[in-house]
């Protein structure tokens, strides 16, 4: 708006600061989205985050500008731009997520912890710039071909498709394959395909003004507010589509309704624009040259118009809406499976950071205690299957039935023993009970030769698990829970 009316030049540097403030959130939308698909994907949020943060990389994006053709080790690379789009990430976390479980079962566990995001990182991201990228090019270049030639047919249905699914191309990255042949039309003049697009956005905006007066859930009140006026003066819906509409559903299908009907009317009208603007109220004099301005303006008013009221009476059904003296829908707390992992040993606990160790200290084996043992006796701290066990006896990994994965780490550097000192009473492949003795240990042997006794519990796929609570008690026997892991 200050640039529209002149107040601040696009190529200052107030406008440089002030532009990537707001524009930085769904600028870099693919890693916040990396975030959420993880977790619901059970997949490494920090390794979706670098996948997600490759992809809005600024050589990644750079090379969507280069005109010769590129190769990905020898295999022909066609680009698109990752920036605030949605599918390709959520794709790429859910092929991340199955790759990460299959090399968790496949990978030694002494490397497993480091060897896995680094191969998730080494395939995922060419996997989803020589697939997904091409992919969505080659289909966005069809659509944008397909619906060029149905104007040239159908000028109706053409304004009526560009209307109503234009956020939806949006959506899945397709609109990029319109704005070259956008380009090449204002280059001669005027744009067609740029007149069903005020009614696509007004619509989405007019949704949400809608949800605006219609919730009484003062958060929404306090997201729709902000997000219906940059819809209606700037044309950008992005915060209106993801924050409001979408995640409610029915507005954002009212507002495809009212953008395609809205849209038919500008096929007709035959609108279009001069120059290069963002489809908004502030933006409407760019469409003065439409042959039938009238009918233009009538299909922007209906197409507002029907999405409101479509979305104000039918489209918010947050128990907000409901009377104040209907008792709304109890929230029902979805929880995951508690696995109560005990004390291998009897003594005392000590928390992860406190152990003499900084690959365990550091937490990248995962979330843990450590435990300063009081007897020798080292018992199952869970039920399951060995899937580790180490021949110098000082090292065992055990996998629940939930998936929990343990290990049962006895004495700090202890590998170095070659076994003195250990009496291993299970071997690997062997099915455990809670309780069972895994080893017998000759503590004083160990503290003789100059090795720290501490014992360490983690859960080395904690990545994996919703939550990993380690137990405040000090004094533990072998019967005391020293972790809760939800799954």
């Amino acid at each position: 708006m200050f640039v529209t009316f002149g107040w601040l030049s696009a190529e200052s540097t107030e406008y440089v600061v002030l532009n990537a403030a707001s524009d930085a959130l769904i600028y870099f939308l693919p890693m916040l989205l990396a975030i959420s698909a993880a977790k619901h994907f059970k997949a490494n949020q920090f390794t979706a985050m670098s996948i997600a943060g490759a992809l809005v990389y600024p050589s990644i994006v750079a090379l969507t500008q280069a005109t010769d053709p590129l190769t990905l080790f020898g295999v022909p690379l066609v680009i698109m731009s990752y920036t605030s789009s949605v599918i390709p990430i959520i794709v790429g976390v859910w092929v991340q997520g199955h790759l990460e479980r299959l090399l968790v079962r496949v990978l030694p566990g002494a490397v497993r912890n480091f060897m896995t995001p680094l191969l998730a990182m080494l395939l995922m991201v060419p996997l989803i710039l020589l697939t997904i990228g091409p992919a969505t090019t080659i289909a966005a270049n069809a659509l944008a071909g397909g619906i060029t030639w149905l104007f040239g047919v159908a000028p109706w249905l053409a304004g009526a498709v560009m209307g109503g699914l234009w956020q939806v191309f949006v959506l899945f990255g397709l609109h990029w394959g319109f704005i070259p042949i956008i380009v090449q039309q204002l280059a001669g003049g005027f744009s067609v395909l740029t007149g069903p697009l005020a009614p696509a956005v007004l619509a989405q905006a007019a949704a949400t003004l809608a949800v605006l007066i219609r919730t009484r859930n003062a958060d929404t009140k306090k997201l729709a507010g902000p997000s219906a006026l940059s819809g209606f003066l700037a044309g950008i819906t992005e915060p209106a589509i993801y924050g409001v509409n979408l995640p409610r559903k029915l507005p954002f299908y009212f507002g495809i309704v009212g953008g395609a009907i809205g849209g038919a009317l500008t096929g007709i009208a035959g609108a279009g624009t001069t120059a290069f603007v963002f489809p908004s109220l502030l933006g409407l004099p760019a469409y003065l040259s439409t042959p039938n301005l009238p009918l233009f303006f009538i299909g922007v008013a209906l197409a507002i118009g029907i999405s409101f009221v479509l979305t104000l009476f039918w489209g918010v059904k947050d128990d907000q809406v409901a009377g104040e003296d209907e008792p709304a829908e109890p929230v029902v707390a979805v929880t995951g499976t508690e696995v109560l992992v005990l004390s291998p040993m009897d003594g005392n606990l000590v928390p992860l950071a406190g152990i003499p160790d900084p690959l365990f200290a550091s937490g990248v084996m995962g979330v843990g205690v450590g435990v300063e043992p009081t007897s020798g006796t080292v018992y199952a701290p869970v039920s399951g299957t060995l899937i580790v066990t180490m021949d110098s006896g000082h090292a065992y990994g055990i996998r629940t039935d939930e998936g929990v994965e343990v290990l049962v780490h006895v004495g700090i550097d202890t590998v170095n023993l070659n076994g003195a000192g250990f009496s291993p009473k299970v071997g690997k492949g062997d099915r455990v009970a809670v309780g069972d003795v895994l080893v017998e240990v000759d503590l004083d042997a160990i503290a003789a030769a100059g090795y720290s006794t501490t014992t360490v519990l983690v859960i080395t796929n904690t990545a994996e698990q919703k939550e990993v609570v380690p137990a405040t008690a000090s004094a533990v026997t072998h019967d005391d829970t020293a972790l809760i892991v939800t799954t």
